[in-house]
């Protein structure tokens, strides 16, 4: 058994050296240590690009300024700009995986908890706001001025509230020609390594699960925003389809890979062979296809 597996072998020669660490030995109490240590910025840094992430400079540093990386012009036109919040950080690895081979350019602007918007946020308070507010900013002109050929926009839930028909306006007048907007991944409560260590799925190879810890309301957002889109101009693309199934009238969504790591390290964060994972299985043809039309 995998999880068995991890506690007997991953962790066998003294688990993680992290102040995190239980003073406890079970497989359990290590496989959560795991995973706790893995949800870190200090491990996610480079795999989401933190360096991109406003908040995350403003909490860390005290300035707005993030990497200039980021969003400085690469010497191939064209390429793909990442837009959103920390779960669209979430899918950088997989998306520059793709990408690299390919030698199309990335670029990423995001911000911790904040959705794509074209005015300042009246959703976050203080340090939050700004930094939203300032994210925004930036990434609207870094796109005017990158002018990519395809924009991606992710967050964790709220895809219903944006104002996506200005948004897809503004971005087809600065010269993008195709927009991709991901769905939530599924999540869960407290968090997915917390739901995989109860008794009941501790011993499951099941790479599907139901579980009263899946977040419901996150599967009624998916139905929300499908009154919505599709829009004119602008692809969307459900995760949950893809990651959940239907079962006696009960949701089962993937938790494991095949391999047997876990495709989130939290409540919703992929990690990164979730998010290689999710981009390679269910993005990767449709980013394809808009960076060739």
């Amino acid at each position: 058994l995998f999880i068995t597996i991890m506690g007997l072998g991953v962790f066998s020669s003294g688990g993680i050296n992290t102040p995190f660490r239980s003073a406890t030995t079970t497989p359990q109490a290590k496989f959560l240590d795991f995973y706790t240590q893995a949800s870190t910025e200090e491990s996610r840094y480079d795999s989401y690009w933190l360096k991109c992430n406003t908040y995350a400079s403003l909490n860390n540093t005290g300035t707005l300024t993030t990497d200039p990386i980021c969003v400085t012009p690469q010497s191939t036109k064209g390429g793909v700009f990442l837009w959103g919040d920390s779960h669209a950080e979430s899918l950088s690895l997989g998306i520059r995986s793709l990408l690299t081979p390919m030698g199309v350019p990335f670029y990423q602007k995001t911000s911790a908890g904040c959705h794509a918007s074209l005015i300042q946020t009246t959703m976050k308070i203080a340090m939050f706001k700004k930094s939203c507010d300032h994210s925004n900013q930036v990434a609207i002109e870094s796109i005017a001025k990158l002018k990519p050929k395809l924009v991606i926009i992710a967050q964790a839930h709220g895809h219903d509230k944006n104002h996506w028909e200005a948004i897809i306006s503004r971005l087809k007048s600065i010269g993008v020609e195709s927009i991709l907007l991901v769905g939530p991944v599924s999540q869960w409560t407290p968090s997915l390594p917390k739901v995989i260590i109860k008794p009941r799925n501790w011993n499951n190879n099941d790479l599907f699960i139901n579980d009263p810890g899946l977040d419901i309301s996150i599967i009624e957002l998916e139905s929300n925003i499908k009154h919505i889109l599709p829009l004119s101009g602008m692809k969307y693309i459900s995760l949950i389809d893809q990651l959940c199934l239907v079962r006696d009238g009960k949701y089962f969504c993937k938790v494991k890979l095949e391999s047997g790591e876990l495709l989130q390290v939290d409540y919703g964060h992929l990690s990164d062979e979730g998010s290689i994972f999710v981009v390679n299985e269910i993005l990767a043809d449709e980013v394809k296809k808009l960076l060739a039309d």
